[in-house]
This record gives C-alpha cells, sequence and structure tokens, in this order.
C-alpha cells in the first residue's frame, strides 16, 4: 500500500470516527430547526447494570447511538424488565443569537433525573411527582437559554422504561406558544360548550331544588335530576 493510499485510508476513518462519536449532535442553523425535535429519535442511550450511577460516571461511559424506532427497539430488548436507561443528546446553536431551548416531557414520560450541561452552568433536577410544591409545568418543562455557539448536552434517566418512558420533545419556546395557543382555538368551541351544559345543569338543580324542599314533592326532585 502506498504511503498516498494509507493516508487517505487515515483520513477517511478519523472522519468516520468523528462522525460517530458525534451522532447524537444536533446543529440548529436556524429558529424553524427547532420546531420540534423528538428526543428519542436522535439521542444516544447506555443501560445502567447498577441503577445507581452518578450522572458524571455516565457521562464517561460509551453510549449506543439511537435507533431507527427506539420505542419499538426498547420494548423488544427490554421488554417488562426493571432496567434504567440514560439518553444524551447535544444541541449545538450555529445561529447568530440566543435560543431559548425547551425540553418538554408529553404524558406519561417520567423522568428520574434530567442533567442540562452548558458552557458555565449545570441544571439537575430529580422531580417527585408525588409530594411536590412546585406547578405542575415545573416538572414537564425545562427552558435553558443557549447563546451563539454554545452547545447544551441533555442527560436524561429513565427507571422502567417499559412504564416510565413517554415522548419528549425540544423545542423553541416560541414554537410551544404558538402550538399551544392553536390548539387553544382549535378546542375552544369544545370548551364554550361544555361550560354552556354545565351552567344548564346547575340551574335546572338550582331552579327546582328550593321547590322540592318546600313542597316535598319528588317530582321536582326527579325533574331536576
Amino acid at each position: 500500500m502506498s504511503p498516498r493510499i494509507f493516508l487517505i485510508f487515515l483520513f477517511v476513518l478519523s472522519c468516520l470516527t468523528q462522525r460517530a462519536a458525534a451522532s447524537d449532535t444536533l446543529v440548529i442553523n436556524k429558529i424553524s430547526d427547532l420546531d420540534s425535535i423528538p428526543l428519542i429519535n436522535h439521542a444516544a442511550f447506555f443501560q445502567d447494570p447498577s441503577g445507581d450511577m452518578h450522572w458524571q460516571q455516565v457521562m464517561q461511559q460509551s453510549f449506543t447511538p439511537a435507533k431507527k424506532n427506539m420505542f419499538r427497539f426498547i420494548d423488544s430488548s427490554y421488554g417488562k424488565r426493571r432496567v434504567t436507561l440514560w439518553f444524551r443528546i447535544t444541541m449545538r446553536n450555529a445561529m447568530e443569537d440566543s435560543a431559548r431551548m425547551l425540553l418538554l416531557f408529553q404524558t406519561y414520560a417520567f423522568f428520574k433525573e434530567l442533567i442540562v450541561l452548558s458552557q458555565n452552568d449545570t441544571l439537575e433536577r430529580q422531580p417527585n411527582y408525588f409530594f411536590n410544591g412546585s406547578r405542575k409545568k415545573d416538572l414537564f418543562y425545562t427552558i435553558v437559554t443557549a447563546a451563539p455557539g454554545e452547545q447544551l448536552t441533555y442527560l436524561v434517566r429513565i427507571n422502567n422504561p417499559y412504564q416510565n418512558l413517554g415522548p419528549m420533545t425540544i423545542q423553541s419556546v416560541e414554537a410551544h406558544d404558538a402550538s399551544s395557543a392553536r390548539n387553544y382555538r382549535r378546542k375552544y368551541a369544545t370548551y364554550m360548550s361544555h361550560i354552556v351544559f354545565c351552567a344548564v345543569i346547575v340551574f335546572i338543580i338550582l331552579h327546582r331544588l328550593p321547590q322540592y324542599l318546600m313542597g316535598r314533592r319528588s317530582e321536582f326532585l326527579w325533574y331536576g335530576l
């Protein structure tokens, strides 16, 4: 093998290695890239054999790149076994402006621990879903601002994925607010119909109940019911 071919081979190999190492890194070039990113589809994962590893130890482990269909893969690989999985994804803000990134844990996605590593800070969360005085949205929303050129690494610990693993989405705060407003407008008519229906029921009960109490006539009670 000639030296030139050998050097080309080393160069290609180094490129493939770097790509594999950065497979869980997403580059945000414009704000629309943050409309809605399913974390589970892009995050590398690691199974904690002890279930008690500290996140700093976990960061030193070798993560498996994301599979094509992660939910199906996890279901077929672990089934109903009680295992602990860590998911890791890195977001790099390549824009000239800061980006407010929101990690949303949707229905039935209950995480045991969340770590967000930025350039100058580390955010740690270990929520208690049953005895917590925080507002509900604080358990499911996590907002971190990424400066221009800054990287944010998300590390999410899920115990018993069969029960607790659900959709996790990364998006900009602006995209989340716009989506919430659209959902509210779409459901506004349904909300109003429910309110009108309940108001009619309450009016009938309040109108007929005093007549029954004063006259003890059961027909008024049945009519109100």
